[in-house]
C-alpha cells in the first residue's frame, strides 16, 4: 500500500509582507497579490511548514495554515567552518593589525550593506564617537548602500571608520578575531515582530565576541544568553552608550559574554542539532 507523501514547507522570509512592510509596496500590486496567492497556497496544501520566523505562527494561521502544522527552527552554523578557516585578504590583515597594535577598541560589522542592515545608524554612532580616540569602527562587506554609505562618511569628515572589502564566508572566523564587539542591527520595522533569524547573529556568537544587538525582535539572544548588550534598534545614542558600557567592563567580562554566546551556538544552533529536529519531522 502507498504511503501518503508528506508536504514540508520551509519559510526563510516573509512574502510579500517583507515587500510591503519594509519596501512599502501596496496590497494592491498585482506581483503582491500573486505573491499572497501563492504563500496562501503553501500553507494550506503543505502537512507542515517549518519557519525560521519564531513567531510568525499567528501571520501564518491567518493565511491558510492549520495550526498543529507551525514548526520553528532557527539558523544555524556549519562547526566544521569554524574548525578550518579561510585567511581573510592579506590588506586586511595589514589594517586590523594595525589597529590593534595601536591598542583600538574595534567595533565590527560584517555582511551586507543595504537598507535593511541598518548601517546609517552606526555611522551616526562612529560621528558621535570622535572624541574617544579608542574607538574604532570597521565595516566588512558590500551591497547597493555601500557607495552611499561611503560618501555619507566622507562628507562627515569621520575619522574614525574604515571600509573594507567582503571577503569569503569561510574567513569570517579570522575576520572577527580583530573585533573586541560586533553590531548586529535592522531597520526598525514592524516586520520584525515575527522573529530574526539571521546568520550573522550565531556567526557572532560563535565567533566568541560580545554582541551589540539593536534589533526590536522579540526572540532577543544576547539578553537569552547573555552574549552582549541588547541596546534600542535606530538609536546611535544607544549605540554609543553600548560601546561604552563594553569598554568599562574587564577583559574577563567580556571573554565570559563571548564564552556564554560560542556555548549556546554549539547546543542549539549547530546544524547537527538543527538537522536532527528535521528528521524527527520526517518520522
Amino acid at each position: 500500500m502507498m504511503q501518503k507523501t508528506k508536504l514540508i514547507h520551509e519559510v526563510h522570509d516573509l512574502w510579500p509582507a517583507t515587500l510591503i512592510e519594509v519596501g512599502g509596496m501596496s496590497r494592491r500590486h498585482p506581483f503582491v497579490w500573486l505573491m499572497q496567492r501563492a504563500e496562501n497556497s503553501a500553507y494550506r496544501h503543505s502537512d507542515l511548514v517549518v519557519s525560521l520566523a519564531s513567531h510568525a505562527k499567528e501571520y501564518m494561521v491567518v493565511h491558510g495554515l492549520k495550526e498543529r502544522a507551525f514548526v520553528h527552527i532557527n539558523n544555524g552554523i556549519v562547526r566544521d567552518d569554524w574548525e578550518r578557516p579561510q585567511e581573510i585578504p592579506k590588506a586586511h590583515r595589514t589594517v586590523l593589525a594595525e589597529l590593534k597594535k595601536d591598542n583600538k577598541f574595534i567595533v565590527g560589522y560584517f555582511g551586507g550593506h543595504a537598507l535593511s542592515n541598518a548601517l546609517d545608524v552606526l555611522i551616526e554612532a562612529a560621528i558621535r564617537s570622535q572624541e574617544d580616540e579608542r574607538v574604532q569602527f570597521v565595516l566588512v562587506g558590500d551591497g547597493v548602500e555601500k557607495e552611499r554609505l561611503m560618501h555619507k562618511a566622507r562628507k562627515a569628515g569621520v575619522s574614525n571608520l574604515i571600509f573594507l572589502d567582503a571577503v569569503p564566508k569561510l574567513a569570517i572566523p579570522r575576520l572577527v578575531e580583530y573585533f573586541d564587539c560586533c553590531y548586529v542591527g535592522v531597520k526598525d520595522s514592524p516586520l520584525y515582530r515575527f522573529g530574526i533569524a539571521m546568520n550573522k547573529i550565531f556567526d557572532v556568537m560563535m565567533a566568541g565576541k560580545p554582541m551589540l544587538y539593536a534589533v526590536n525582535a522579540p526572540n532577543q539572544f544576547a539578553e537569552q544568553y547573555q552574549c552582549g548588550l541588547t541596546i534600542e534598534a535606530g538609536n546611535p545614542d544607544a549605540i554609543v552608550e553600548g560601546i561604552q558600557t563594553l569598554q568599562g567592563m574587564s577583559e574577563a567580562e567580556r571573554i565570559q559574554m563571548g564564552k556564554n554566546g560560542r556555548e549556546a551556538v554549539l547546543k542549539n544552533y549547530e546544524y547537527s542539532v538543527l538537522a536532527k529536529k528535521f528528521l524527527d519531522l520526517m518520522k
